[in-house]
């Protein structure tokens, strides 16, 4: 917590400090600096598990601060949104949203651990990995559903439901199952990356993409590299998690988009 809430504000601020900077009015500033702000969870994961590292104690602690990030970063877009479409902060809209996510997020928390532990060890007497593996992806992709329908993010659904059925027994043969759906999605999120890419626009503001880069790999390192220290974590561990987080992701898409 100390940690993500010190890496999304100073990154907001240091965002918005380098478009007034370049000359850029306040309002695409502060949408800079949101867009920069949130480390995405989706590549952590996916650059841990293929280093083998996702076991380890910093891999633990800095896919925490990836879904807190993405919980502040829901919050931004409220603001951001407000910022647009008025040209100020609407202070009643925003307290809103974070009340809706403190009362929300542990119900809805509660609700999955008390009912889908035990659903999934009840398909799992059945020892039918087509049952198991369909009843997952339904859970799965139910969960994002609910999540866009309740005003959170996709993602955030997703993280969510992966959490709540890690409590059931039937995780250590779960695992398995999941790992090739994963490398499928896995690689249509890279290609969809790949297909916003424009190589005439990267060309033409190139030194603005220079800067931007920089900001993101050296600002989100030293913040993490903070926070964790601050948080009572070994320099060892606040380093590892300085370097996982020092990158940006699908969240910066929604916020530019």
């Amino acid at each position: 917590l100390i940690t993500a809430v010190l890496d999304v504000g100073v990154m907001v601020w240091l965002g918005y400090l380098l478009g007034r900077r370049l000359g850029w009015a306040p309002v695409p500033s502060l949408f800079l600096g949101g867009i920069v702000c949130d480390s995405s969870s989706s590549i952590l994961a996916k650059i841990l598990q293929d280093l083998g590292r996702d076991r380890e104690r910093f891999a633990g602690i800095t896919i925490g601060i990836t879904i807190l990030e993405d919980l502040l970063a829901v919050v931004l877009i409220a603001v951001l949104t407000g910022v647009a479409q008025t040209g100020h902060v609407q202070a009643g809209e925003v307290a809103g949203q974070i009340w809706y996510l403190i009362l929300a997020l542990p119900l809805l928390t509660i609700a999955g651990l008390l009912i889908l532990p035990r659903l999934i060890d009840y398909i799992n007497r059945f020892r039918s990995d087509e049952l198991l593996i369909v009843a997952l992806a339904g859970l799965c992709f139910g969960a994002a559903l609910l999540a866009i329908r309740l005003r959170f993010s996709l993602a955030l659904g997703a993280v969510l439901i992966g959490a709540i059925v890690s409590e059931s027994r039937a995780t250590p043969r779960i695992a398995p199952l999941v790992d090739p759906l994963r490398h499928v999605f896995s690689a249509v999120f890279f290609v969809t990356i790949g297909l916003r890419l424009n190589p005439a626009a990267i060309a033409a503001n190139l030194p603005v993409l220079l800067l931007a880069t920089a900001l993101v790999i050296v600002g989100k390192f030293v913040n993490n590299v903070v926070g964790t220290l601050l948080s009572g974590q070994e320099p060892d561990t606040a380093i590892r998690v300085g370097g996982g987080m020092a990158q940006v992701g699908e969240f910066a898409f929604i916020i530019a988009a």
